[in-house]
């Protein structure tokens, strides 16, 4: 046969030789080790906390606050597209403080309540930009009812069918995908 042959099958058998004795004081509790290598062998891995005992972990994860910051956040994304559709910002480019204002005078974002959002624009022409292809571009949120004013609002989407708003404005609704 091939002398590298013999090289390579040496040199694997080493490792796994020298591998296990430097190991095997730190498997002790399994599989005993003799004085002699655990003397030689000073270190030892340390068990990790599966070992050990395990970890228990609890999550707790504050609906009302993540319902807030969700609707935060579709207020910011709208507020951006809402600004490239103006001519404000431009596409694919982050925002500066000075465009956000600009956009910010042309329409006013408000909270409604803890989910829902309520956009004010200062004419009905802008108020037309905020269509039913920009609401249903992030998957989350829907129209339920007709727009008739320059004041629309959104909410985040719940279990529940959602309610046309008995105002003129128009609702948007944002909720989780299943």
């Amino acid at each position: 046969m091939d002398r590298g042959w013999y090289v390579r099958f040496f040199f694997v058998l080493t490792s796994i030789v020298a591998s296990w004795f430097v190991l095997w004081p730190s498997l002790d509790q399994w599989v005993p080790a003799p004085a002699r290598v655990k003397a030689l062998i000073e270190r030892r891995i340390s068990p990790g906390l599966d070992i050990r005992g395990g970890l228990r972990l609890m999550y707790e994860v504050e609906v009302d606050e993540a319902v807030r910051d969700r609707r935060d956040l579709r207020s910011e994304q709208f507020t951006r597209e809402l600004g490239q559709r103006f001519g404000i910002i431009k596409k694919d480019e982050i925002p500066t403080r000075e465009q956000l204002k600009q956009t910010a005078a042309r329409v006013k974002v408000e909270h409604d309540g803890e989910r829902g959002m309520r956009f004010t624009f200062q004419n009905a022409a802008d108020a037309a930009k905020l269509d039913h292809d920009l609401v249903t571009k992030y998957g989350d949120v829907r129209s339920t009812s007709a727009p008739t004013s320059s004041t629309r609002s959104a909410r985040p989407r719940s279990n529940k069918r959602a309610r046309p708003s008995p105002t003129a404005s128009t609702r948007w609704v944002c909720a989780k995908r299943r």
